[in-house]
């Protein structure tokens, strides 16, 4: 596995932002996946980046709210979290 720092863009102020979204329906493995992705993004990102969490009831709802993230603009990567 690679143990390089994570390169991902940097806004002219502040830290990366980043959102996680992630289903509810087997939240109880859903939350280990969202736990390990913000783990990893906090041990390779430097500066840490700033990490948001977003609940949406199932996988189906996934890609409808990330595409209101990524339209809002506000992110520099979004990250999908689910079962299906």
């Amino acid at each position: 596995m690679n143990q390089t720092s994570l390169s991902l863009p940097s806004r002219a102020i502040g830290r990366t932002r980043i959102a996680i979204v992630a289903s509810s329906w087997h939240g109880d493995i859903v939350d280990q996946g969202t736990a390990a992705i913000r783990a990893e993004l906090q041990r390779a990102c430097d500066p840490p980046a700033a990490i948001e969490t977003y609940s949406v009831p199932g996988a189906f709802e996934i890609p409808l709210h990330a595409r209101r993230l990524a339209d809002s603009g506000a992110f520099d990567a979004i990250i999908a979290c689910g079962l299906v």
